[in-house]
């Protein structure tokens, strides 16, 4: 990922983020008066042009030189289309497994209730059947009725 920024809240002038930094407190470029803002800073730089990056850029910090817009922003604004996109992909996909999962849950629920009924039914005719048979040993025992 290129960025393309300066600093946390963005260079506007001489007078910037990196004025308290140990780059400018300590030892650096900065520290040393060469520089107003990092190398790094200053647009289409990258680690092969690095040292050969224009005067006008982190030595005076010409607007038009330099990412203007800081890293704090740019950084969040990455994040947000990263997770925004990541977001909808990943809300599609739960939305399908739980719609899935819902699907084979009232599936099951409906095989069972099948297989209960089912089950009533078999006992009922069960009971049916040998009530049946009973009255029909009854009446055979009192001499009349089917055989």
């Amino acid at each position: 990922m290129d960025f393309r920024c300066c600093a946390v809240n963005g260079v506007t002038s001489t007078t910037n983020n990196f004025d308290l930094t140990p780059w400018c407190t300590v030892s650096g470029s900065c520290q040393q008066g060469n520089s107003e803002i990092p190398k790094s800073c200053c647009k289409d730089v990258d680690k092969s042009t690095y040292t050969s990056a224009p005067t006008e850029c982190h030595g005076f910090v010409y607007s038009g030189y330099y990412n203007e817009k800081g890293c704090a922003a740019v950084w969040l604004d990455a994040v947000k289309d990263y997770t925004d996109e990541k977001k909808m992909v990943f809300l599609c996909g739960l939305v399908a497994a739980v719609s899935h999962a819902a699907s084979l849950i009232f599936s099951l629920c409906l095989v069972l209730s099948l297989l209960v009924m089912n089950n009533i039914q078999v006992k009922e005719n069960r009971v049916q059947n040998e009530e049946e048979k009973r009255k029909g040993m009854e009446m055979t025992e009192e001499g009349g009725g089917w055989k």
